[in-house]
């Protein structure tokens, strides 16, 4: 530990580098990092942002070895609030946090130009919420692990879908009705 000490505990500003590679550098009291500073991992992974108590807490930045970046709030070392992910592979989640996970209201783009918004659950699209393809088709409904069920509404140029989706036995069970402009409803 190179820095200010309170007694015998690390207090104030200091950097301390662990025997595993991992350093932190910023505020400290008494003896654990609190305030701001920034952690970082021997895998290249760094935080940088509020800390309390020795854990991550507050707002802060988080980028992964892997190119992920997450910027928002945490409380305890996990995501928790609102936040921002960025994935490395292009996609973005802006939303609710909960626990390290997306829970509540939160909007997901894929690279292709896909998006939803809406709510979610446990880290998956679960009760009401808005999936827009790219080519301007869109279903709004209800969700669940991710798959349309119960009263959706899908909309594809000038014609309208209104299906209802509901499990029987384990399977997924659709029944669609189909409405264009200026002619009746059809079922299919």
């Amino acid at each position: 530990y190179m820095g200010s000490f309170s007694g015998n505990a690390p207090s104030g500003s200091g950097k301390y580098l662990w025997r595993d590679g991992c350093v932190y550098e910023g505020e400290w009291k008494k003896g654990k990092a609190c305030g701001k500073g920034k952690f970082s991992w021997p895998s290249g992974a760094t935080y940088e942002g509020e800390f309390k108590s020795g854990r991550i807490d507050g707002f802060g930045t988080f980028t992964g070895s892997d190119g992920d970046t997450y910027r928002g709030s945490w409380s305890s070392d996990k995501k928790h609030g609102y936040g921002q992910k960025r994935y490395a592979n292009g996609d973005l989640y802006e939303g609710s946090w909960k626990r390290n996970v997306q829970e509540g209201e939160g909007r997901y783009v894929w690279k292709n130009g896909n998006e939803y918004y809406g709510e979610w659950k446990s880290g998956v699209i679960c009760g009401r919420g808005t999936l827009i393809w790219a080519n301007g088709n869109r279903y709004e409904g209800q969700w669940e692990n991710g798959v349309p069920k119960g009263q959706g509404v899908f909309t594809k140029g000038f014609s309208l879908i209104v299906f209802y989706c509901f499990l029987i036995q384990g399977f997924l069970v659709c029944v669609v009705f189909r409405y264009s402009v200026g002619k009746e409803a059809s079922i299919s």
